[in-house]
């Protein structure tokens, strides 16, 4: 993924319904990619 992207889990997504379009099969099902966080947030899901 690239830099503009976080993982965070689905309860923690701001946009859950939007982001579950932006899911990522290859990772946990409980994970889900968003570019709806600020980068201290993208630093601490690193």
């Amino acid at each position: 993924m690239g830099d503009v992207w976080s993982r965070a889990t689905v309860n923690e997504s701001p946009n859950k319904e939007f982001c579950q379009g932006c899911h990522n099969p290859r990772k946990d099902n409980n994970y889900l990619y968003t570019d709806q966080y600020p980068s201290i947030v993208k630093e601490f899901l690193k």
